[in-house]
């Protein structure tokens, strides 16, 4: 963890040379951290400045889904969508990117207006929510995915987060607001077309005591070694996880609530991931405090009934799981404020932390020159690589040498203080300036101490 210190150097009366000496002679050599930053080649639009304009690409909402036995990163910029091949992730190749952001437009002044995306692996449709509008689009049928058509549907503005999932070869949408049929709540649509009126309505979600189910995203979960081969859905709902189990197909597709872990809370902003090869899963979220943010690990044997193991406490609201490292960010935080952290889970009941001072806002690739704001995070499927939307960058490191803990390495460097955080030390100094010393170590560091030394050497 990053800590600040302020002192006065007047009080204190120690030496700024030797204190400097001592610090510099404890910096990190190269590779000290067992991820790399790799750059930002797929986007980067610092070069059109960090004015937040419609006309002006950013990043948001990264994630990976599969076509054909082929991986591929999709993320908006914004107002439309862009996708690459990432089979091989240290050189990605760029499929697709939709036009429809100025068709769909944005709402008075603001600037990026996509607000959610949905797809899943190998189905023909997809949606997107925005202010304006909604629009489903067909991926098409050829070797890459695409974006050769799609609606607008002017009647749904606003409709948050969506989830679509593909079930013995048929596509499900499971959404609220639309058709107007279900009230307030989500209801399970067949996703066999584009005009959102059109889709048939196979049933409304209901919860635990039959009331309206206010999903948002979640996870469609199948295995053969799980629960005989049934599937089931994990719903982010309010701000609980919900489990339903899938049965029949088709237009008898049905979804029945089975339990809501008490533990898998998502409060005011969080999430979860499951790796099936593991048997894991983990979860994140923030009260509505604002503060006490935890990282929960789960051992999962029992699709319906995952059972909690260990907490670490970390202020974020999302996360990628590539076992055994979880990244988790707190969006949309700026990426300078050490937002970002990564943990390794292999001992389930104690997560710790994982070079997580990579994530300093000391270090370079986390001081990104415009807002630089954490918009989602993604693994790829081997874990090797994470892409990270940080508004004007979609950046890439590499996992491949992350494995489990690693050895701490303490480093430290010296700021002068401006009364509210720990600047860049420039010039000279004099009693009574006031200086901090921060810890910037690599690997996992469960206390700090500072000496100070004096002119005359006590």
């Amino acid at each position: 963890m990053k800590s600040a210190s302020p002192f006065s150097s007047a009080v204190r009366g120690f030496s700024i040379a030797l204190l400097t000496l001592l610090v510099l002679s404890a910096a990190v050599p190269v590779g000290a951290y067992c991820m790399e930053y790799v750059g930002s080649s797929l986007f980067d639009t610092t070069a059109d400045g960090c004015d937040a304009e419609p006309s002006i690409d950013r990043t948001f909402y990264p994630g990976i889904f599969h076509w054909n036995g082929s991986q591929y990163l999709m993320h908006s910029t914004g107002n439309d969508l862009a996708i690459w091949r990432v089979d091989n992730a240290a050189n990605p190749t760029p499929v697709a990117s939709s036009h429809w952001g100025a068709s769909v437009g944005n709402e008075g002044d603001s600037d990026h207006d996509l607000l959610d995306w949905s797809a899943c692996d190998d189905c023909r449709y997809g949606l997107a929510t925005f202010n304006l509008a909604a629009v489903s689009w067909d991926f098409g049928t050829g070797t890459n995915p695409a974006f050769p058509s799609r609606i607008i549907n002017r009647d749904y503005l606003r409709l948050g987060a969506t989830m679509t999932f593909s079930h013995q070869g048929s596509q499900y949408l499971v959404a609220r607001n639309i058709q107007g049929a279900c009230g307030s709540g989500a209801g399970l649509f067949l996703f066999n077309g584009l005009d959102l009126d059109s889709i048939p309505l196979l049933q409304c979600l209901e919860g635990a005591t039959g009331g309206e189910v206010f999903s948002k995203n979640g996870l469609y979960l199948q295995d053969s070694s799980y629960n005989g081969g049934t599937a089931y859905l994990w719903l982010e709902v309010g701000s609980s996880t919900q489990i339903f189990q899938v049965s029949g197909s088709g237009t008898s597709l049905r979804l029945t609530h089975v339990n809501s872990p008490p533990a898998m809370t998502v409060s005011a902003g969080g999430g979860f991931d499951v790796d099936l090869d593991q048997g894991v899963a983990v979860s994140v979220s923030i009260p509505y405090s604002g503060s006490g943010g935890q990282l929960k690990t789960w051992s999962v044997t029992d699709l319906a009934n995952p059972q909690h193991v260990g907490t670490l406490a970390v202020e974020a609201n999302t996360l990628s799981l590539a076992y055994p490292v979880v990244w988790m960010a707190r969006a949309p935080d700026q990426a300078e404020n050490h937002s970002s952290h990564t943990a390794d889970i292999t001992n389930l009941s104690a997560p710790q932390f994982l070079d997580d001072n990579f994530w300093s806002g000391t270090n370079s690739w986390n001081q990104l020159p415009c807002l630089g704001a954490e918009a989602g995070g993604v693994f790829t499927d081997d874990g090797s690589n994470l892409f990270v939307s940080r508004w004007e960058k979609l950046q890439q490191f590499d996992f491949s040498g992350c494995g489990g803990p690693q050895l701490p390495i303490a480093r430290a460097t010296l700021g002068r203080w401006n009364g509210f955080s720990c600047g860049a030390l420039l010039g000279a100094l004099y009693p009574g300036d006031e200086i901090c010393v921060e810890s910037d170590s690599a690997g996992d560091i469960l206390s700090t101490e500072i000496w100070i030394t004096d002119a005359s050497g006590a």
